[in-house]
């Protein structure tokens, strides 16, 4: 058990139950926390796939107890196909250029709206 004054760093991602100054129990993962504001936010998933989250005032929590410690610090990201960002990056390309040539310069940008909507007819 630890008191009051706690490194919310130490329990990040880890199963936790906490005890604050009016007797409530709070039990869930150690989803986020911020130190500048002095609360940290617990995750408590429900079995049909929703989940709970409680924000605490770090000075409220009297004793901080770790249930489960988080087996793997990260979880692996997902590989991401280059050649479906080559792809998307390629069309995005096309696309301005198409409109780069219909900006008009030194225009306001309700007399652009009308030009564009104009080209659109």
């Amino acid at each position: 058990m630890v008191k009051n004054n706690i490194d919310p760093s130490l329990y990040f991602g880890h199963i936790i139950a906490t005890k604050t100054t009016s007797g409530d129990i709070f039990e869930g993962e150690l989803y986020c926390y911020d130190t500048c504001l002095n609360f940290i936010i617990l995750k408590d998933d429900n079995k049909n796939g929703t989940a709970n989250f409680y924000i605490i005032r770090m000075h409220t929590i009297v004793d901080i107890e770790t249930k489960q410690k988080l087996k793997t610090l990260y979880e692996v990201l997902p590989k991401i196909d280059k050649a479906i960002v080559e792809k998307i990056e390629r069309k995005s390309i096309e696309n301005f250029e198409k409109k780069k040539s219909r900006i008009g310069i030194r225009v306001t940008h309700e007399a652009q709206e009308l030009f564009d909507f104009i080209w659109k007819t």
